[in-house]
């Protein structure tokens, strides 16, 4: 690779972890989320339709385990884009900090504490079947508790929230929620760096 080609790949990975791209992200997959919830309205099998003599429609069956694994994917994304988001924060966050970034900090992490460790724990799941996962080595979460028993509980409504629930020790993050909140701080960040340039 040559010095060019070098200082044009780190230009293009710096900017996608700027505080406006990491909301872009969010808000592209809070809306993906919020579709899925639509489109799983629509094709859930009603309640009648097990008792029913034809039984379910496979089609619907199929289409809903479809949009109930996109919908895992976006919850993987919107953690991974507040991990990013948090990261930003705590590189601003430095003894000379804002106030406001340390103040939204703060209220994120005591609105939703668990985020980070979910995100962990997805992004290493490997490790956490393994029995040495960051939080297992931490004595945070038993290693006998092999596989994390993640539960997506959402109700099909699409201005629902979806709530992601670590079974073991009852955390769980309100996902639409804590999406919103990371956008929040992402702008504010973007502010920040805009009136920095100014």
């Amino acid at each position: 690779m040559t010095p060019e080609a070098a200082d044009r790949s780190f230009t293009i990975g710096m900017s996608l972890h700027s505080p406006d791209i990491c909301a872009l992200e969010l808000r592209i997959s809070l809306a993906r989320l919020e579709d899925g919830q639509r489109a799983l309205q629509a094709v859930q099998p009603e309640p009648d339709e097990y008792t029913t003599p034809s039984g379910i429609d496979r089609s619907k069956v199929k289409i809903s385990y479809l949009l109930s694994v996109q919908q895992a994917v976006d919850i993987h994304s919107i953690l991974r884009g507040i991990r990013n988001v948090l990261r930003l924060l705590e590189c601003r966050n430095t003894d000379d900090g804002d106030d406001c970034l340390r103040r939204a900090e703060a209220e994120f992490r005591g609105s939703f504490p668990a985020a980070w460790d979910l995100r962990n724990i997805l992004e290493h799941l490997p490790d956490y079947v393994a029995g040495k996962g960051k939080l297992q080595k931490a004595g945070a979460m038993p290693v006998d508790s092999n596989v994390p028993n993640l539960v997506y509980s959402s109700v099909k409504d699409p201005s629902s929230e979806i709530t992601l629930l670590f079974n073991f020790n009852k955390q769980k993050v309100e996902i639409k929620a804590a999406a919103r909140k990371a956008i929040e701080i992402a702008d504010l960040l973007t502010e920040s760096e805009r009136d920095a340039a100014s």
